[in-house]
Formats: structure tokens, sequence, C-alpha cells
């Protein structure tokens, strides 16, 4: 997430991106983008165990260029997803990510009634973020990608139904012989 943007990427800046990019790959995928839960700590939405994995983890520090140094690559799906969803985020400042997601309704709902000084560490649920933002505006550069992914889930159904199905009884006499010439006869070929 390095890049020529303004704002300096702050351990408080991406635990509310991390909230945004979880929020809208539920819209936009119906899959988590990782699996850790999100917390509604009293500054905003935080990934704890991200939180504590990263050095110096206060606030205003910088995330070090080299923190993820030896974090395993993105699957080539989840590195297009993300870099769509930093074109949409990326103007945002550490301060606005605060104040849209104290103004929004997961981050609101699991704090309550709580003042806002005090410590709650409940996680805001998956369907909650799904539900919330699957009724938002989505930026265009993620309603871009949502279309692409759309389009190459379509060619791909297409290319599903031009397979010929396979005879079941051909398949149950080749019993276990699982051998290309056995699926090639029970493919009809």
């Amino acid at each position: 997430l390095a890049g020529e943007e303004g704002d300096p990427l702050t351990h408080f800046r991406l635990q509310k991106l991390l909230y945004y990019a979880q929020a809208w790959t539920l819209v936009i995928r119906q899959t988590e983008l990782f699996p850790e839960e999100i917390r509604a700590w009293k500054n905003g939405p935080v990934v704890e165990e991200v939180y504590q994995a990263l050095p110096d983890g206060r606030c205003a520090a910088c995330v070090p260029s080299d923190a993820f140094a030896n974090a395993p690559d993105l699957e080539p799906e989840d590195a297009t997803f993300v870099e769509r969803f930093w074109e949409a985020y990326s103007q945002y400042s550490a301060s606005q990510l605060y104040r849209m997601t104290h103004s929004e309704a997961p981050w609101r709902k699991v704090r309550g009634s709580l003042p806002p000084s005090a410590n709650r560490n409940d996680p805001i649920p998956v369907d909650l973020l799904d539900e919330y933002f699957g009724k938002q505006e989505m930026p265009a550069p993620l309603a871009e990608y949502r279309h692409e992914l759309r389009k190459r889930e379509e060619e791909a159904e297409i290319k599903l139904r031009e397979i010929p199905p396979i005879d079941v009884g051909l398949f149950r006499a080749a019993g276990t012989n699982f051998t290309p010439a056995a699926l090639k006869k029970a493919a009809g070929g």
C-alpha cells in the first residue's frame, strides 16, 4: 500500500483501511479478505492481531516499509481487489477515516451507548458489515472491479456449460480405474 499518497500509512490509518477492505470484499466477493475479527475499540475499528504484530503500534507511528516483508503473497484475485480498493481509499487521511467509521452503523451499533472514552473489545460481526455496506454507494474503482469480476464469472459459467456431461453409468462401470483413457471414454470421447 505504499505510494504517492499525501497521508502516511500510520497504524491508525491502516486499521481503518482494513475495516473498509473487509467490508467491501464481503459485499463484492461474498468472502472475507482475512479471517481475523475487527474489534470496536474506542478510536475505531481495529484488527487486534495486526495491531499486536506490528512494531511500535502507537496510532501516529508510521507502518515501517518492511513491516510485511515476511507476509505471504496475496492470491492474484485478492491482490487485484486490494489494488482497486487502494484506488478508492488512498485519498482518505487517518482523521477522515476516523470520522467516517465513527459515523457508520457497524461500529456505532457494537459500541452501543458506551461513552466515547470507554474501552470495548467486542467484535464487529461480518454480517453487520455486509448488510450496512451492501446498502451504501460503492466507490467507482470498486464498482468497476465488481463489474469485471461478474463478467469473468459469467464467462466461466458459459465455459462450464460447454463441457459435455459425463455418463455416470460409464463412470461407474470404469470402477476405480480413473486413467485418462477411462475419463475420456466416460466423457463420451
